[in-house]
């Protein structure tokens, strides 16, 4: 079902394309302003398809959230692909180490935002903040815990 309500008959698309405003150069400067304050990272095609290539690599993955926890940043893939195998793994403190970021991250956003997006909104942050305090009892309770 189209999402915006009926869809309309088209008569002319080219006309209805001409008749759509065009996006200025001072546009496109806010929105990189917006990106930028809120500390949200572009992702290139590049690091899409590597991401997704190694998406069962615990160590790339895990590469891939600390360089992005060292620039404070959190882009929900990465961080849900690592902490999903990490726990496959049973590797609960990195888990939580992982989840704890993330918790603090979304809301360090939550108390810095005026307008624009709501990324600690995002479901698979959310997800991963979730995921915390069964990531700390499993860690608890892991024989392979240091005392």
């Amino acid at each position: 079902m189209w999402p915006f309500g009926k869809r309309r008959p088209v008569s002319n698309p080219a006309e209805e394309l001409q008749a759509l405003p065009k996006t200025e150069q001072p546009d496109i400067a806010l929105v990189e302003e917006a990106v930028d304050e809120q500390h949200l990272q572009p992702i290139s095609r590049a690091d899409l398809r590597d991401m997704q290539a190694h998406r069962h690599d615990v160590e790339y993955q895990c590469e891939l959230v600390l360089r992005m926890m060292q620039e404070d940043e959190c882009v929900p893939y990465p961080f849900d692909r690592a902490v999903t195998l990490l726990r496959k793994q049973h590797r609960y403190e990195e888990e939580a180490i992982i989840c704890r970021y993330v918790k603090d991250w979304a809301a360090e956003r939550e108390a810095e935002y005026t307008t624009g997006a709501k990324a600690w909104l995002d479901p698979g942050i959310q997800r991963i903040i979730r995921r915390l305090a069964e990531a700390e009892a499993l860690w608890l309770e892991s024989p392979h815990r240091d005392h």
